[in-house]
Parts: C-alpha cells; sequence; structure tokens
C-alpha cells in the first residue's frame, strides 16, 4: 500500500490518498501480469488506515478500517490483473477488522457491529457483469446483554491453492489448505455496572468443516440470488459451536499481557497459527517473568485420536476387571462435545467439538521471537543493541 497525501480544498484539512501497489516479490519492481500496477483506493483525511489483503490466483481482496470513525469500513474486491474494481462494499463504522478466504470463490469476512460473520461469494471471471454478492451470514452465539464486542476478525494460513501444487513434498499430513485452521478473534467489553472487565476468546475451525458448513446453507440456486441473505440460523447450524468444526480458547487480555486460565490459550504477540498446529506462549512465567512456556497445540484428528486410544488403552488396563465397559463408551459418547465455561460472557451453553493434543516443551525460554515452521520452532533472543544473541531450534510432538 502507498499513502500520499495533498491539501484539500475543504476547511484546510489534509486529504491522503490510499493506492493499492502490485510488485512481483522476486524482483520488487511492477508485477509484469498486472496491467495496472497501481490502482486508487480512496482519499481521506486518515493518515494511516488500517488495510487487511488476501489474495487467491485473480481475485484481490481488502478490508479498509478506519481507527478514528472518520469514514465507513469497506470491504473491496479487485481482479488485481486487469485492475477492475469488482465490489466496493461500505459498512458501518468499525465493522470490519479482517478477512479470509475460505476457497478461491468464497470469502469469510466477521463483521463486529452485527455480530455474525459474513460469507461473500466471488463468480468465475468467466461469469461477466455478475459482482460478488453477500450469501450467507453465520451467527455467532448470543453474548449477554452485559457484554458488548468491540472487535472481531479472523486469521487463517496457508491460502486456497487454485489448482493443485504437484511440486509439494509428499509428506503424509504436509499443510494443505483444506487442513488449514482458521482463527477467529471475539474481544468483548462489559458496561461499567460490572466494572469494565473485557473478555477474550479464539475460536479454532478447520477451513474444511467451515467450507462443509457454507455449501450445507447454500446452492447454484441460491447464489444467482443477487439479495439473498440469511439472517437467522438455529443453534444446529451456529458456525463452529454445536459440531465438530470449533474449538474456544479463553484469554484475559491485562495491558497487552495475556493471563491464562488453562493451558490451552495462545498468545496473540507472539502466536502463529500453522497447519495443523497452533504455536502457544504463556507468558510471564509465574515463576520467572523473564521467561516464557512454550506449547504447540496439534489440530490434526488423525494424531488426536492416536492419543486418544492410547489413553483408551491405559484406562481400560486400569479398569478390565471392573466391568464397567458399556458405562465407559456411554461416558465417551458425552465426551465428544465440551461445553465451554464462559462465567455468563454469553446469553447461551457454547459447544465445541475440534479436538487437539497439546505439546509442553520441557523448559522455560527467555525467547523474544518465536517462529514456527511444519516440524520446529525457532526461538529467537536479541541483545540490547537488537542483534541476534541466540537461536534454539525445538522440534514439535
Amino acid at each position: 500500500m502507498d499513502d500520499s497525501s495533498d491539501i484539500g480544498n475543504q476547511a484546510d484539512m489534509q486529504w491522503h490518498s490510499l493506492d493499492l501497489v502490485l510488485l512481483k516479490f522476486s524482483t520488487g519492481e511492477y508485477h509484469p501480469l498486472a496491467r495496472r500496477p497501481r490502482i486508487h483506493i480512496q482519499r481521506s483525511t486518515e493518515v494511516e488506515p488500517r488495510v487487511s489483503a488476501r489474495i487467491v490466483g485473480d481475485n484481490l481482496a481488502l478490508i479498509v478500517h478506519s481507527y478514528y470513525g472518520t469514514f465507513s469500513d469497506k470491504l473491496i474486491i479487485f481482479d488485481w490483473k486487469i485492475g477492475r474494481r469488482l465490489l466496493q462494499h461500505e459498512a458501518s463504522k468499525n465493522a470490519y477488522f479482517s478477512l479470509d478466504f475460505v476457497s478461491p470463490e468464497l470469502l469469510f469476512v466477521p463483521n463486529s457491529v452485527l455480530s455474525h460473520f459474513e460469507v461473500w461469494h466471488i463468480p468465475p471471471n468467466q461469469l461477466n457483469g455478475k459482482p460478488p454478492i453477500q450469501i450467507l451470514s453465520l451467527q455467532i452465539p448470543a453474548v449477554s446483554p452485559q457484554y458488548s464486542i468491540f472487535n472481531l476478525g479472523c486469521y487463517g494460513e496457508p491460502n486456497p491453492f487454485l489448482h493443485s501444487m504437484p511440486y509439494l513434498p509428499p509428506r503424509p499430513f504436509f499443510s494443505s489448505p483444506e487442513s488449514s485452521i482458521i482463527m477467529v478473534t471475539l474481544r468483548m467489553s462489559s458496561n461499567l455496572r460490572l466494572g469494565g472487565r473485557r473478555a477474550s476468546y479464539n475460536i479454532f475451525m478447520h477451513r474444511c468443516a467451515l467450507l462443509d458448513t457454507i455449501q450445507k446453507w447454500t446452492s447454484p440456486s441460491l447464489l444467482e440470488q443477487q439479495e439473498y441473505l440469511l439472517r437467522s440460523l438455529t443453534n444446529e447450524v451456529t458456525v463452529g459451536f454445536d459440531d465438530a468444526t470449533s474449538k474456544v480458547l479463553s484469554t484475559n487480555s491485562i495491558l497487552h499481557k495475556l493471563v491464562y486460565i488453562s493451558m490451552y490459550l495462545p498468545q496473540s504477540p507472539l502466536g502463529k497459527v500453522g497447519s495443523p498446529h497452533l504455536l502457544m506462549v504463556r507468558k510471564p512465567n509465574p515463576r520467572d517473568s523473564r521467561k516464557s512456556m512454550v506449547s504447540v497445540a496439534d489440530f490434526n484428528q488423525h494424531n488426536f485420536r492416536r492419543n486418544a486410544e492410547m489413553m483408551a488403552q491405559l484406562r481400560g488396563r486400569e479398569g478390565e476387571n471392573n466391568g464397567n465397559n458399556e458405562e465407559g463408551k456411554e461416558e465417551e459418547e458425552k465426551e465428544n462435545f465440551e461445553v465451554l465455561d464462559h462465567g455468563g460472557v454469553f446469553s447461551e451453553e457454547v459447544y465445541m467439538g475440534l479436538k487437539c493434543v497439546v505439546y509442553r516443551a520441557p523448559d522455560n525460554y527467555d525467547f523474544d521471537i518465536v517462529l514456527m515452521g511444519e516440524q520446529r520452532l525457532l526461538g529467537l533472543k536479541f541483545n540490547l543493541e537488537g542483534f541476534f544473541e541466540s537461536v534454539k531450534v525445538l522440534y514439535i510432538g
């Protein structure tokens, strides 16, 4: 993004131009496939609005958010190769913060004001004249009247591929877009009667499960209806809370440091989502504020089932003479879903079906930055001058 300013004629206010510049990553020069490598987005009095961008194939989607409420938030979609603006949708202020592609033609956009997830369909390029449309609205569980949402965002990697990628290494659990995790961040604040407390939740869902939910509630005939919007969903189809699509983790944020109440909680500043793993950094350590406890949550359901089978075998050995096998099976079925202990933040029960295995690093570390790859963690420590002082490699699992 490029931001250049000029002086407007309205009350001597300084106006700023926000432009999209398309560069080739390997050369840093204008992208040779872009017919218009520099595209004007908007002019406003805000110097640096928040911009979130995602790109898949020819489609480039942007969220433009005003930090100070000087303009309404926008969802903008381009065909970046020809420089054509396919959509410019204006929402209310403070509605949009981020977005993600569920598939090359489906866009997932959290709306903080309306407390739901918008799903937009981008018609293929050959269907000229048909703009992107919103085809679905997926509600989150109802929030208690004592709380209000002030941030609803999402993050997921890797992006969906437009075509198959035959050159990917043939590892059995390579991170494919279909098996990747999408993380939704939900932040709320209470009213003054409750002391202005804040509540923060991270919601994790498999991209393929989210795609199945979307496909369940849409059809080709519905995609052709320009004004279609499903506004009311029952608990049965609320995204990720009553089937095996998500995991909800709770955090309390105080002075930008996270206070953890369970081992499953990620730290946002240092956490990085990878598929099918989530890096979690718990800081500060209760015994030493200079060090962190590092864990990795593995959302690969094959690994979870293998771990569950091992635990079941151990329990079976302990109770093989107790004659309670049938009772154990019933208890196992009941454990398929967890109920989130939210302490009254939501006005309904929140069910979770997505499981994970948590691996805890054997020691505590004073890392400044933690990066995550497919099979290992890279912990970096800087000296006072800002140069690398030490590097430590930790292997996952």
